[in-house]
């Protein structure tokens, strides 16, 4: 969409969900966040009209979203517009409430400034791209203290798009389309993806993370999940083996 945003200043979403419904799934497994932007979150497309025209959206003040996060008890804020880095307006009321860490779900699409504001606020990141990523996401790639990739793909043999994958801490899978879902497109992915990818790989048949020397690290089901032989020093509590999470303490947990 060229122009203003004319949504801009407007949420459709406001809601306390946990950050494995973004999708996070190695900062901080289990916490929840307040969600705030649109009604199905970050799109894979720029097309604001296409993600935003049809829902039914509510002024965002810093007061509003203040009284949100009390009423939740969050204090985790996470900015999921289809295209956050679109929202300014709506952005700048988020950043001046009273939150902890912020998350920013993106698609690589938007106003630079913005971007530059929040890469050293933000916690965390969501960066979605489809096969071809939007001009801002190498940017977002190099800059996100923690950064998690949601990839959506139409080719199975070859999912991933070119990013700069040593700096992603996680990447989730998703088809582009209904007729890609089927059992051997899906697993064509998921193969390819792991033959490009040593790092943390999910989609809808790999949820949980498991230490190596087989204890569950962290159980997913849905949206939900739940730490297990995780320790809070990112340490397998079965083995004594270090992992690669972002969490809230522990000498041993990563940022990115």
């Amino acid at each position: 969409m060229s122009g203003a945003n004319p949504y801009d200043g407007s949420c459709a979403l406001a809601l306390p969900r946990s950050v494995e419904s973004l999708p996070l799934h190695r900062w901080r497994p289990g916490a929840r966040a307040l969600v705030v932007g649109s009604r199905d979150g970050v799109s894979f497309t720029p097309d604001l009209a296409r993600c935003d025209g049809n829902s039914f959206r509510r002024p965002l003040t810093t007061a509003l979203v203040d009284a949100l996060l009390a009423r939740s008890g969050c204090r985790t804020l996470a900015l999921a517009w289809s295209s956050t880095l679109s929202y300014p307006r709506a952005a700048a009321a988020c950043l001046a409430a009273s939150w902890e860490s912020l998350l920013v779900c993106a698609n690589g699409w938007g106003d630079p400034d913005l971007l530059e504001q929040l890469l050293p606020r933000a916690a965390a990141w969501l960066l979605a791209v489809g096969p071809e990523p939007g001009p801002l996401a190498a940017r977002i790639v190099a800059g996100a203290r923690h950064l998690e990739v949601l990839v959506g793909w139409r080719d199975p043999r070859a999912p991933l798009p070119p990013l700069a994958w040593e700096r992603v801490a996680a990447i989730h899978l998703q088809p582009l389309a209904a007729e890609l879902a089927t059992a051997e497109a899906l697993a064509a992915a998921y193969r390819a993806a792991r033959a490009q990818w040593p790092g943390p790989l999910y989609d809808e048949a790999h949820r949980r993370d498991e230490c190596p020397c087989g204890a569950t690290l962290v159980w997913r089901a849905g949206a939900r999940a739940r730490r297990d032989a995780l320790g809070d020093d990112a340490r397998c509590r079965a083995c004594g083996r270090a992992h690669a999470y972002a969490l809230a303490t522990g000498p041993a947990s990563s940022e990115g």
